[in-house]
């Protein structure tokens, strides 16, 4: 954040924390306004959480802050630019505009709190960057919606162990018809380069993080994604790979790394939300822990 007249105000209390509000605007070019709200950091403060974009250039872009000229990082512009709403005033908290990176205690302080901003956020954002210029970004959108919803909810159901083609074929069976139509294939093809490509690797590290305890929507350009439509879809790759159901499928450069990560931090996050799930259906409100969960 780079501004002649701008002085963060000190925060009030720990347990306190700066919020942007975005101002809305039905013109895409038009600069972005922010206002600074600081309130406390809980479930009652309705806000997004947004990943840092990966800074890939040494740029700034002017916006409009508190009603003064303000120049913010090109990366973090350009990706709230793609979440501006048309008509609705949205609340985020994002590190780089919230914390006053110059006073070491507040910035400390913030650091230990992460977790808990992140918990106490409505979702998680994070953008992924602009889509290339023969990408289809709605169409990659419905076509893992579609998916999604054909295998089911992957917190509703336990997937069998799928350690033999008879088992893949049992679970992922109801994608065959989707799968052979056009659109769907294109769709899924760019949805596989999506996630080999660099802007998906620049934020995997804090995708893995936050990925397993929160519910992520990934922004390619203004079209949301929901991060577990991602991996149900390397779920399904890696395990049509490795049990040759899938041998005309050739994985584009960077797959062999990706996917397999993908994959597990997809097991991991089902196990979570499982376990989140037994645990919720046996704890009381306001009662004590159960011996055993």
């Amino acid at each position: 954040l780079r501004s002649k007249g701008f002085i963060h105000k000190i925060l009030p209390a720990k347990g306190w924390t700066r919020f942007l509000l975005l101002r809305p605007s039905s013109d895409f070019q038009s600069p972005l306004q922010f206002n600074y709200q600081v309130a406390e950091i809980n479930s009652e403060t309705k806000y997004d959480f947004i990943i840092d974009p990966k800074k890939t250039r040494n740029k700034t872009r002017p916006v409009f802050l508190d009603g003064q000229d303000a120049r913010i990082q090109f990366e973090l512009e350009i990706a709230l630019r793609h979440m501006r709403h048309e008509t609705k005033e949205q609340l985020f908290w994002l590190r780089p505009l919230c914390v006053n990176e110059k006073n070491s205690v507040e910035r400390d302080w913030h650091y230990r709190c992460m977790f808990d901003i992140v918990q106490h956020a409505n979702r998680v954002r994070a953008f992924m960057g602009k889509p290339h210029k023969r990408a289809d970004p709605e169409n990659i959108a419905k076509v893992l919606q579609a998916m999604h919803d054909l295998v089911g909810e992957t917190s509703e159901r336990q997937p069998p162990k799928i350690k033999t083609k008879e088992n893949l074929l049992v679970y992922y069976g109801p994608l065959a018809p989707l799968l052979s139509q056009p659109d769907a294939d294109a769709g899924l093809t760019q949805a596989i380069e999506l996630i080999c490509s660099s802007m998906w690797k620049e934020n995997w590290s804090f995708l893995q993080k936050a990925g397993v305890m929160k519910e992520i929507d990934c922004y390619v350009g203004s079209t949301s994604i929901p991060i577990d439509h991602f991996y149900m879809l390397t779920d399904f790759l890696c395990r049509a790979k490795r049990l040759h159901c899938w041998p005309e499928w050739r994985p584009p450069v960077g797959a062999q790394q990706i996917l397999p990560a993908a994959c597990r931090i997809s097991d991991s996050r089902k196990q979570v939300l499982r376990l989140l799930k037994t645990w919720s259906s046996r704890i009381v409100k306001d009662g004590p822990l159960p011996e055993r969960l």
